[in-house]
């Protein structure tokens, strides 16, 4: 069950965490269903690179307080 219509993005949080629009709005349908359900997502990779210079890895995932802000999580690839 969907918590979150796809207008409820956070695409700027998703922005400043190397996820641009383009690459929220192309995830496969399952994983975009994953997030717009509170899910966690698989693995993504980000734009942002690590300190060895390689794609950051996170999953992520949305949550809504209590007074109906959406929230963005990310749990990165080491805390896997």
């Amino acid at each position: 069950m969907r918590k979150f219509t796809e207008n409820e993005i956070p695409y700027e949080d998703f922005e400043r965490m190397g996820f641009s629009q383009e690459m929220i709005d192309d995830l496969p349908e399952a994983i975009m269903n994953r997030l717009l359900s509170g899910e966690k997502t698989p693995l993504l990779s980000s734009s942002k690179n690590d300190s060895n210079d390689n794609p950051m890895k996170a999953t992520i995932w949305m949550s809504r307080e209590e007074n109906g802000v959406c929230l963005l999580y990310t749990s990165d690839a080491a805390d896997e």
